[in-house]
């Protein structure tokens, strides 16, 4: 899986330079997630890798895809845990920056597979697949006119009671500098 996210990381720029002239207000975002998760009185803190395109609907107001995988596997006591492979489509709603800080948040529908297995135990590798709601709070930080860093807190909630937080920071890429204003002409 670990290839998978250096695939991820390397699919950005190529994005970028596809996208390039496309007039659409669209972005591309890289980021690294630090995730804790509590499992039967032990906690497991993976850090995941994720890549996401977003399109700007409205000032403010985006659509997101994001993808990722797990970089570093994490043990406790004698499980083993892996984030094998993680989905996201978000909804994500921005402020204009205010001293050069915009703050977001984001909420979606997220699907994530994990890998478990108990190091004494040969036979105990486990598959595992949960869906549920996720939720984003964070901030951006411009550093240019399209770069940005963005740091965030995240919250998965899933199915079967199970949930993770996380950490994140990464770099978003304005593709172009497109505005949903410029692209569609009723939005003025």
């Amino acid at each position: 899986m670990r290839s998978l996210s250096f695939i991820l990381l390397l699919l950005l720029p190529a994005w970028c330079a596809a996208g390039q002239n496309l007039s659409l207000p669209w972005y591309v975002s890289g980021f690294v997630d630090r995730q804790s998760l509590a499992l039967e009185n032990t906690k497991v803190r993976p850090v995941v890798a994720s890549a996401s395109v977003g399109l700007w609907l409205l000032e403010g107001i985006g659509g997101e895809i994001e993808i990722g995988a797990g970089m570093s596997d994490d043990s406790a006591n004698n499980l083993e845990f892996d984030v094998a492979s993680q989905a996201s489509f978000n909804l994500r709603f921005e402020s204009a920056p205010i001293n050069g800080v915009a703050a977001y948040a984001s909420f979606g529908l997220t699907r994530s597979a994990f890998d478990t297995r108990f190091t004494s135990v040969s036979a105990s590798a486990l598959k595992q697949s949960f869906r549920g709601f996720r939720g984003v709070f964070g901030l951006v930080v411009p550093l240019s006119p399209r770069w940005a860093v963005d740091a965030a807190f995240t919250r998965h909630e899933y199915d079967d009671s199970v949930g993770v937080n996380s950490f994140r920071i990464g770099m978003r890429y304005l593709v172009n500098d497109v505005s949903p204003q410029k692209r569609w002409g009723w939005l003025k």
